[in-house]
C-alpha cells in the first residue's frame, strides 16, 4: 500500500536526497526529465522532510527570521507537489538558520 498522499500516477524515479542550507535552494534542471528515458518529462514529485523544519515557498524565495516567508514541512512530514510548472516554482531553506534539514525527493515521470 502506497503511503498517503502519494502520487499514482506516472512512473518513479531514482529517490535523489538534498542537504538544505540557508541559501535558498531548488531543484536541479536535471531531474525535470527522466534520465532512463529521456522524452518523459517530470509531472510530480514525492517529498519527505528529515532530521530539521523545512520552509518552502513557490514563485517566491522563502525566508529566515522574524518576518518568514513561506509554508514549512516539519521533521518526518511529506509533501506531494503535482505537475511541472508547480515543481518549477518550488524554493526551499532551513526553517531555522545553520540547522541543516535533508529533503528526500522521489520524481514521477509521465508514462
Amino acid at each position: 500500500m502506497l503511503p498517503y498522499g502519494i502520487l499514482t500516477k506516472g512512473v518513479p524515479g531514482p529517490t535523489v536526497r538534498i542537504v538544505v542550507t540557508d541559501g535558498v535552494g531548488a531543484f536541479s534542471p536535471a531531474l525535470y526529465t527522466d534520465g532512463r528515458t529521456p522524452d518523459k518529462g517530470l509531472i510530480g514529485a514525492y517529498i519527505t522532510a528529515e532530521d530539521q523544519t523545512v520552509r518552502y515557498a513557490f514563485a517566491v524565495n522563502p525566508t529566515q527570521g522574524a518576518n518568514q516567508v513561506g509554508h514549512t514541512i516539519t521533521a518526518g512530514s511529506n509533501i506531494v507537489l503535482d505537475g511541472a510548472a508547480v515543481i518549477r516554482e518550488f524554493r526551499f531553506i532551513n526553517d531555522v538558520a545553520q540547522t541543516a534539514g535533508v529533503l528526500q525527493i522521489t520524481p514521477f515521470y509521465e508514462i
